[in-house]
Parts: structure tokens; sequence; C-alpha cells
């Protein structure tokens, strides 16, 4: 969601990114968590469909390599799935981190 703000003649975007910690808090609040497995949205790889040609298996080797040379799988313990997440989340942080550091350091020649 896009939001923009008006301050004192300069023009300010805002991207608010809602992610699946707020998915899973909102749930809890209405008390449908159980309905829906969002700590582990990865089990259902196996059976959704590759949205180009409609076969299953949307987590394989053949549609997703990367995340399955990750050791993602359909069948993995919540846990096991989820660090694999939280790694290629901090790994995706640190790499944003030194493409800021690196842009600051050029800016301030």
């Amino acid at each position: 969601m896009f939001m923009e703000h008006f301050f004192k003649g300069f023009s300010m975007k805002y991207l608010i990114i809602l992610g699946n910690g707020f998915s899973i808090d909102l749930l809890h609040h209405m008390g449908k968590f159980g309905d829906y497995p969002l700590t582990n949205l990865l089990s259902y790889g196996d059976k959704l469909r590759w949205p180009a040609s409609d076969s299953n298996a949307f987590i394989s080797f053949r549609h997703t390599p990367n995340l399955w040379l990750l050791g993602v799988r359909s069948n993995n313990p919540t846990e096991k799935n989820m660090q694999i997440v939280e790694n290629i989340i901090t790994c995706a942080n640190a790499i944003q981190m030194k493409c800021l550091t690196s842009a600051l350091r050029v800016s301030d020649l």
C-alpha cells in the first residue's frame, strides 16, 4: 500500500508492507488462526499449481530450483522451513544494507 504525505511543500511517499506476522496476529485476533497454516505456507507447495503451465508442485526443483537447493520441501517440519525463510530474509537484508552503505559512501564524496 502506497501513501503520499505532503509536509511543508515536500511530497513524501511511504510504502507499508504488511508481512506474515501481521496476518498471523490478525487471524489470532479473529479467532481463526487454526483455520489457516500461516506459520508454514510452504507445506502446501506440492499442492499449488504453477501458474504458467497449470501443473502441480509449485515448490519443486523444476519450478523453484533455488528454493529447492536451499532445502525447502513441502514435507519439512514447520521449524525447518521457517529457519530457511529467516535465513533468506537475513541475507536479503544484509545485501540491502551493504548497497545502502556503499551508496552513502559514494554520496559523501
